[in-house]
């Protein structure tokens, strides 16, 4: 078996992928969104940073696209000079975090063995420090091949399949919440809607202000602080060759009292962020009844929550399913590592 690995280090030759990523990760990864080229390019375009390398491998068979390993790293020179590597779509900075989750190495399953050789070789390579990634799925490729003490669950995927959904199969509590709110809503002439394309732009706004409010008021920056992070989300909805982002709201006498925006992909709907007016509604719960209202009108896709904590969470009340979601961090200079980490905590003490 002759395998062709070409290694990618400038972001014009990944793009020229782009058809045949798809492809790959349409075939083989569920077309999922979070390891598309239209998500991972967009976020190269928005938080490329100088000394940031690419560091990608594709592998090919009789000239067909049979791998791709989307990697890059950070070279920091503080006190030593560290390599760090990570899942292209992950590694910003935390205030401008866009939260790529599910992020994963794409190939062909006829070729697993010589693309998990390749890949462990490169992952554990001597010239980088670490390896990290957050919210990997439990059955992801990439955790078949990173030590067990690398993982740590720190999260869990919840979700609903609407098919296999009724109101009735929440708890006798929820049900009771939901039927108060809900006949406060009708009171009020509350109206449910999905948001037109064109009304985006609008909603988005909006739903920030809800959303800066509540987070403000909670001594918090909330999401949209930072501009990348809403450049980001802004040509994402306004890509004219994808309809990746959908929104749904209620309104009351025309005025939005709750906002959840949307991404999507081929069969999942994933609520990714939301807004509402807590001051004057929450007596109304109108996030809670937004999402069942959303649950019970996605169509055939499956309701996604994205991750959420463990234990506790919001999410769970909607008698989700839930899978575990897991963080890698992996550590190939140990006592590089630590050195490093007592050279800081002495300087940070000192300051």
């Amino acid at each position: 078996m002759t395998i062709l690995w070409k290694k990618i280090e400038d972001i014009k030759q990944l793009s020229s992928l782009t058809e045949q990523w798809t492809r790959l990760n349409g075939e083989f990864n569920d077309d999922c969104l979070f390891t598309s080229p239209y998500w991972v390019l967009n976020w190269h375009e928005i938080f490329w940073q100088d000394n940031w390398h690419l560091y990608t491998f594709a592998a090919y068979k009789d000239n067909e696209l049979i791998a791709l390993l989307p990697f890059y790293y950070q070279k920091l020179n503080t006190y030593w000079s560290q390599n760090q590597l990570f899942f292209l779509g992950q590694g910003e900075e935390e205030c401008t975090e866009v939260a790529s989750e599910y992020l994963d190495i794409l190939f062909n399953p006829k070729y697993t063995a010589p693309v998990n050789k390749f890949c462990a070789d490169l992952i554990t390579d001597s010239n980088f420090d670490t390896f990290n990634a957050r919210a990997i799925k439990k059955d992801a490729n990439i955790l078949k091949i990173a030590p067990q003490n690398a993982l740590v669950q720190n999260g869990s995927q919840y979700y609903v399949k609407p098919n296999n959904w009724q109101e009735n199969c929440l708890s006798k509590n929820t049900k009771s919440k939901l039927r108060r709110s809900k006949n406060r809503l009708t009171s009020s002439k509350a109206e449910f809607t999905w948001v037109a394309a064109r009304e985006q732009e609008k909603y988005w706004n909006l739903m920030a202000d809800l959303h800066q409010k509540r987070w403000i008021k909670l001594g918090q920056k909330g999401a949209f602080s930072d501009h990348r992070f809403n450049k980001f989300h802004t040509r994402l909805r306004q890509s004219q060759q994808h309809e990746q982002s959908a929104m749904s709201a209620i309104l009351i006498e025309g005025g939005v009292i709750a906002i959840h925006y949307y991404l999507k992909d081929q069969n999942n709907l994933y609520y990714y962020q939301g807004g509402w007016d807590e001051e004057e509604c929450k007596h109304l719960s109108p996030g809670f009844n937004l999402h069942v209202w959303s649950i019970e009108n996605c169509s055939t896709y499956v309701y996604d929550f994205m991750m959420g904590s463990v234990n506790n969470s919001y999410k769970s009340s909607f008698n989700s399913e839930k899978k575990e979601l897991y963080d890698i961090s992996m550590i190939n200079k140990p006592f590089k590592h630590l050195f490093l980490k007592v050279i800081q905590k002495v300087f940070l003490s000192n300051v």
